[in-house]
């Protein structure tokens, strides 16, 4: 061993400074501008506060204040509160093992000084003066009296201006609004008793009055004919207590976004609470599909773990296989007399025991599910002789070189007249004058289009056909060509949650856009004014509905990072013709020409192919004839 003197070895430890230190801590639990209001707002409630109202400036970057009405502090106190480890919940070991608090207040106010400009103002209910702390970057804190109301009012200011770093990481204003928005309603849901209010720029975004009525604050976060659609759920074990709402299956959503677990009244994520809801619904649901609803549950202390997570946000029970045998059966119970009981049971083995730990779900539901979004079907592997092979589907460079030898065949012919379902106005494609050869042979189960296009027999998915030509044009409208738009003569309205009328109304434009002029319509409800002029044929609030969803990163293309490819796949997707659509012989050759001038004739946006071909020399050899 080679032995270094201590006198000549260089220190590669030494204790970070206090204000490096407390950004580090920053890091772990002030992450956005929700972050902050979700550790202000626990504090708040936690001071037994019965109203908090939060203004925000500029999504939060700017200015972030809650106000409460709660106990107030000491000037001792609000000294201590922006001290570091400093608290007023713990005291022992122990106590970490049996919290029944939220916040503990004081724990996370130093780590946002560090990276903000703090000011608190306090003052307990039997004093006659206040307190004044501000602090500064992280700085020392300057302490005074001051006049003020019973309760505290936290302001924080210019967040991350002295760490630019993580600045450039927050999302757009109206990501950021958004996701405080699905707070406050998380905390309207774990807390009804409390007022919440919101205000971004003087204009108010959520309310929700204090009730003791569970069902008002499950109609302000999910709307109100939602709540029409949720069944009650109630069961109690020596264990635990489960109370709430599940959505019946017309209200799945394809994440679990939709989905709130609150134990011991914290807001949390729960694999195991999820899985079992789930597994409650059996084969109500497809495995892509996630119900929604908010689920209550209560147990002894000592029995959660919510030290999880550096924010809190994830808990660990003890005794997870109880939980989820609970959770399941009332969940079962409740959508049994509502008598909408799964057509399958899960086997007493799935009821014995909850997925394997770390697991929201299981293998084969979340294989499933990732394939239903992301993946087409499988393609059958050629035989070792291509004379033997089947019909494939055509693939990229395939219909590249199809589409140019049609091009070479074109012949002068009359426009064919479009049906309203297959609108050409708007694709870009070859000169009006010439169109590939193609004859309709008509229309398979009402679903599939067979054709002769040039020297080729083909079997086109005519729904598949129509989202991708849909598609693209809903990417030119996106982008320079707004879609021709029509008043209703009775503008239709749609409940959304605050979350979704909040993205609605940030991407007006982009609605707009596409055809949509929409406008909002109270604090849980959005407006159709106008609808494209290509959807007479089709209810606009679902498509409404699912574009919602897209621009909340949600729905069949969530997975999807650019917002514009979403909301343009997820309008080709309901818009398009369906299978069992009739459709004349018109329709289907227009369709086909629409096909044909796409960039992209191989697959849908869901990436299924959308083609199948079979040349006359595969014909000739299939019936022995080459």
């Amino acid at each position: 061993m080679r032995v270094v003197r201590a006198e000549s070895a260089v220190g590669q430890i030494a204790i970070l400074p206090e204000d490096v230190a407390n950004k580090i801590a920053a890091g772990e639990v002030v992450e956005r501008p929700a972050s902050v209001v979700k550790e202000l707002v626990e504090n708040a409630i936690d001071a037994h506060a019965t109203r908090i109202r939060v203004d925000l400036g500029d999504g939060g970057k700017a200015l972030i204040r809650v106000v409460d009405d709660g106990a107030g502090m000491t000037p001792d106190d609000a000294w201590l509160a922006v001290q570091p480890h400093a608290t007023s919940k713990i005291r022992t070991t122990d106590d970490l093992f049996a919290i029944e608090t939220l916040g503990f207040r004081g724990e996370a106010l130093p780590s946002i000084a560090s990276v903000s400009e703090l000011t608190l103002i306090t003052r307990p209910h039997d004093a006659d003066e206040g307190t004044l702390v501000m602090i500064e970057g992280g700085g020392p804190p300057q302490v005074a009296n001051a006049g003020c109301a019973p309760g505290t009012t936290v302001t924080v200011e210019r967040m991350f201006h002295n760490v630019p770093a993580r600045l450039k990481f927050l999302k757009t204003t109206a990501t950021e609004l958004g996701r405080v928005r699905d707070l406050m309603g998380r905390f309207a849901l774990s807390h009804p008793h409390i007022g919440l209010l919101l205000y971004h720029d003087g204009t108010e975004l959520f309310r929700s009055d204090p009730s003791d009525d569970p069902r008002a604050k499950v109609a302000d976060v999910f709307g109100r004919s939602a709540l029409r659609e949720m069944v009650e759920v109630s069961h109690e074990t020596p264990l635990l207590l489960v109370s709430g709402w599940v959505g019946k299956p017309s209200l799945a959503k394809t994440t679990r976004s939709g989905q709130h677990v609150i134990v011991n009244g914290r807001c949390v994520r729960s694999g195991v609470v999820s899985a079992a809801m789930e597994n409650a619904f059996g084969d109500l649901l497809p495995a892509s599909r996630r119900p929604v609803g908010v689920l209550h549950i209560a147990m002894d202390a000592r029995l959660v773990d919510p030290n999880v997570h550096p924010t809190k946000a994830e808990v660990r029970f003890s005794r997870e296989s109880d939980v989820f045998r609970t959770v399941q059966t009332a969940v079962r119970d409740a959508l049994f007399a509502a008598e909408l009981t799964p057509v399958g049971r899960a086997s007493a083995a799935e009821d014995a025991a909850p997925p394997p730990s770390g697991g929201c779900e299981t293998p084969t539901t979340q294989q499933m599910s990732h394939e239903a979004l992301t993946e087409p079907p499988a393609i059958p592997a050629p035989s070792a002789s291509s004379a033997d092979a089947p019909p494939t589907p055509a693939t990229a460079q395939e219909m590249d070189a199809f589409r140019e030898a049609l091009r070479e065949r074109m012949t002068p012919q009359e426009p064919v007249a479009a049906s309203p379902q297959a609108d050409t106005s708007e694709v870009p494609g070859p000169s009006a004058s010439y169109r590939p050869v193609v004859h309709v042979v008509g229309q398979a189960m009402r679903s599939y289009i067979i054709a002769e296009i040039d020297a080729s027999l083909c079997i086109v998915d005519q729904h598949a056909a129509h989202e991708r030509v849909l598609h693209e044009r809903c990417l030119a409208a996106l982008n320079d060509r707004p879609m021709p738009s029509q008043g209703l003569i009775t503008p239709l309205t749609v409940e959304v949650s605050a979350t979704e009328l909040s993205a609605a109304t940030a991407s007006e434009e982009l609605l707009a856009q596409l055809g949509f002029i929409t406008e909002p319509f109270g604090r849980n409800a959005l407006l159709i004014r106008s609808a494209p002029a290509a959807l007479k044929h089709r209810d606009p609030v679902p498509v409404v509905r699912d574009l919602i969803e897209a621009l909340c990163g949600e729905g069949e293309f969530g997975h999807v990072r650019d917002p514009r490819e979403r909301l343009a796949a997820s309008m080709a997707c309901k818009a398009a013709v369906k299978a069992d659509d009739a459709l004349s012989a018109a329709e289907m050759e227009a369709l086909l020409h629409d096909l044909l001038a796409c960039s992209n004739q191989a697959t849908c946006p869901h990436g299924r192919p959308i083609l199948l071909r079979m040349t006359a020399g595969t014909l000739l050899r299939q019936f022995g004839r080459a």
